[in-house]
């Protein structure tokens, strides 16, 4: 979406499918696209299966946050609004 200011991505603990695969997802799509995470901020809320390596993954790309282990879906809205402020804010976007 062309107007889409920024991206959460919020799963629960009960979802079967295992967090790296989806982080790959993710990755994959945003290289696809020609997605700068720190030109168009990334917040991730994921938990569950193969956390680590979704943490380790995540880490490789510069401006994708990952949040702390256990924060709440509300928690992930705060990052992704005060994210999205702050880069309208610094004339990023």
């Amino acid at each position: 979406n062309p107007e889409a200011k920024g991206l959460l991505i919020g799963m629960n603990y009960l979802q079967l499918l295992p967090c790296g695969l989806i982080i790959e997802a993710l990755l994959l799509s945003i290289k696809r696209n020609g997605v700068d995470p720190r030109r168009f901020p990334i917040v991730v809320r994921l938990f569950g299966p193969k956390e680590d390596e979704a943490r380790r993954l995540a880490a490789t790309v510069p401006g994708i946050r990952y949040l702390p282990h256990g924060a709440s879906l509300e928690d992930g809205v705060r990052e992704i609004v005060a994210a999205v402020k702050a880069l309208r804010e610094s004339g990023g976007r």
